[in-house]
C-alpha cells in the first residue's frame, strides 16, 4: 500500500485524459462539475454498497456517506434503483469470494518526483484456491464484449502482483451490475495489455511534468 503524500495517477486519470486533456487538467487542479450525472451518482452508490458488503459493514451507512456528495433530491431519486442493484448483485455473487480487502489503494514504486501509478481494485480475494481481482461496472445497457476488452481489471492484477510478498493473481472478474442484468466476465489477467496501461500512465506523468515546467 502507499503513503498519502504521493501524487497518484490511476486508471481513471488515464481514461479522463484520453477523453479530454483539458477537462482532466481542471479536475486534477481540484475543479469539480456543478452537477453530477445520474449514472455517476448511481454508480457511486452501488460501489459503496458492494464494498460495504464485502467488508461486512452496513450497506445503509455506506450509502448515507456517499449521499452527502450529491444533491439530496438526486440521491432520493436514485437510491431505490441503487439498492435494487446492490441486492441483486449480492444475491447472485455475494458468497462467491472470500475477500482480502476492497477498494484499498495500491501503488507501483514511486518516481523521484513523488508521482506513482496506482489504483483501487474494487475487490481482492479468493474464489476457492484462486486469487482474484474484481472490477465492478455499473453502466446501463452494457456492451459485454467491449467491457471484456477493457484493461482496468488487468491493470489491477498487475498492480497487485507488484506488491511485496504478494502471490500472482490467478483470475480477474469484471462484474457487470446493471438494470438489464447482473453478470460476470471471468478470465486470466492479460498482463501484456496491463503493461501498456502502466506505460501510458508513466507517459502521462511525463507530460504533466513538462506542462508544469512550460507554464
Amino acid at each position: 500500500m502507499t503513503s498519502p503524500a504521493l501524487d497518484i495517477y490511476t486508471w481513471s486519470d488515464l481514461q479522463a485524459f484520453w477523453d479530454c486533456p483539458r477537462a482532466w487538467s481542471y479536475s486534477r487542479a481540484g475543479y469539480r462539475p456543478a452537477e453530477l450525472p445520474d449514472p455517476m451518482v448511481r454508480g457511486s452508490l452501488v460501489h459503496a454498497g458492494t464494498k460495504a458488503h464485502w467488508l461486512g459493514k452496513s450497506v445503509t451507512d455506506a450509502l448515507a456517506e456517499v449521499a452527502t456528495a450529491a444533491p439530496m433530491e438526486q440521491v432520493k431519486r436514485l437510491l431505490p434503483s441503487a439498492r435494487d442493484l446492490i441486492e441483486r448483485y449480492v444475491s447472485k455473487y455475494g458468497e462467491s469470494v472470500k475477500p482480502i480487502n476492497a477498494d484499498v489503494l495500491y501503488t507501483f514504486p514511486p518516481q523521484d518526483d513523488g508521482k506513482a501509478a496506482g489504483g483501487h481494485p474494487d475487490l481482492v480475494g479468493f474464489a476457492g484456491n484462486k486469487l482474484i481481482v474484481a472490477e465492478h461496472k455499473t453502466a446501463q445497457n452494457p456492451d459485454i464484449p467491449f467491457l471484456d476488452t477493457m484493461q482496468q481489471a488487468d491493470y489491477y492484477a498487475l498492480l497487485y502482483d507488484a506488491q511485496a510478498d504478494k502471490r500472482a493473481v490467478d483470475l480477474v472478474y469484471i462484474d457487470v451490475i446493471s438494470p438489464e442484468y447482473i453478470t460476470r466476465i471471468e478470465r486470466p489477467p492479460r498482463r501484456e495489455a496491463a503493461a501498456y496501461i502502466l506505460y501510458s500512465l508513466y507517459e502521462l506523468m511525463t507530460w504533466t511534468m513538462k506542462q508544469a515546467k512550460e507554464s
